[in-house]
């Protein structure tokens, strides 16, 4: 071979190795894999770039378990999905999806009646809630709630009206409160005899309704005799009040007592008229009482505003109540000197039995 010829054989391009096989194109059941080489020269090397495919993974593929039961339907009705999963023994080995799907429940839906009419307001005033239902033929076959929404009712601002129970109230100049048509007089008889140097007194200003003397003493009474139960109807709040006992028992959630004044025992002239509180009205007089002691005076409570009208005190401080202006005022009783027989019982007005007679303290409400 001469030199040109030798130049010439030396110059051919050659194929580089082949490369690493490919990834089997199945993981089980039988696959093929593949390996390329190149040349440097493109074209110019003789035989192919790529070998021949060569089996693998032949060995037999993992087999799926039964499908499992199919799932609750997603809807009742109008047509949902059901679904149902299998298993492979080996991850990722076997063919195919594991899960499956059908349609179910395409029958037409039953339809929600039409609604009811709402319900009674929860409250008669003051903002309340009522509801209306609808029904299904077909139990918990419809969609939706059978119940609407809470719809407001009845938000006006409630009335305040007088607390239930009978009782009674010192009768104001004013006159009682509006529809209370019970009203009573008690003259009291008091201790005439001066040289003690002590006579009845009164505050001033004084808005009680009725005459006054030094040795007599009337007290004019306003009677809630009549119980009518209404929905604005509510007991007396908190705070710190007395009132007269009318009915024989204290309204819910106040507690009873009693003052008894000695009365003037010469020539007792003691008399009374119309509709009294409850008591004992002799030649010496007993008048009980019913006492909310639960709260504080400092918390407004609310009474009508619409009529002035009087609270006994029962600690020296008056109740508070809103929209009224409160002013203190008192009865002193000169009671009977020789023997005298004053007491107080239980809960009671401020301020009780004192030196030589009987001191009661009330508050006036007036519109602020």
């Amino acid at each position: 071979m001469d030199d040109e010829s030798s130049s010439r054989v030396s110059k051919e391009p050659v194929w580089s190795s082949w490369s690493s096989w490919s990834t089997c194109s199945q993981s089980c059941g039988g696959g093929t894999r593949t390996r390329s080489r190149h040349c440097p020269v493109s074209g110019a090397c003789r035989g192919s770039s790529s070998d021949s495919p060569d089996d693998c993974n032949t060995q037999e593929c993992p087999v799926w378990s039964s499908w499992n039961s199919w799932s609750m339907c997603s809807q009742s009705c109008g047509g949902g999905t059901r679904t149902r999963i299998r298993s492979c023994p080996v991850s990722g080995a076997c063919r195919g999806s594991s899960s499956d799907s059908s349609d179910c429940n395409t029958q037409q839906c039953p339809v929600w009646s039409s609604w009811s009419s709402w319900s009674t307001c929860s409250q008669s005033c003051g903002g309340g809630t009522r509801t209306r239902i609808r029904s299904c033929p077909v139990s918990d076959a419809c969609r939706g709630s059978s119940s609407d929404s809470p719809d407001d009712c009845n938000t006006q601002e409630c009335p305040i009206t007088w607390p239930m129970g009978t009782y009674g109230l010192l009768k104001p100049i004013t006159g009682c409160p509006n529809q209370w048509a019970a009203t009573g007089l008690l003259h009291q008889d008091t201790n005439n005899y001066v040289g003690g140097g002590h006579y009845n007194s009164r505050s001033s200003p004084h808005h009680v309704s009725g005459p006054y003397s030094k040795n007599n003493m009337v007290l004019p009474f306003c009677i809630k005799r009549v119980d009518i139960a209404d929905s604005d109807d509510r007991s007396w709040p908190a705070g710190q009040y007395c009132i007269f006992r009318k009915g024989g028992s204290c309204p819910a959630g106040m507690t009873g007592g009693s003052v008894l004044w000695d009365d003037e025992d010469d020539e007792n002239k003691n008399r009374n008229r119309g509709v009294l509180p409850d008591g004992i009205y002799s030649i010496n007089t007993r008048i009980q009482f019913c006492c909310q002691t639960s709260g504080h005076t400092s918390n407004p409570i609310y009474l009508p505003t619409d009529k002035n009208f009087f609270l006994f005190k029962y600690t020296y401080k008056c109740q508070q109540v809103h929209g009224m202006r409160a002013t203190s005022e008192y009865f002193f009783w000169d009671t009977e000197n020789t023997g005298n027989d004053d007491e107080a019982t239980g809960h009671h007005p401020y301020e009780g039995v004192v030196y030589d007679g009987i001191r009661l303290e009330f508050c006036y409400y007036e519109p602020i």
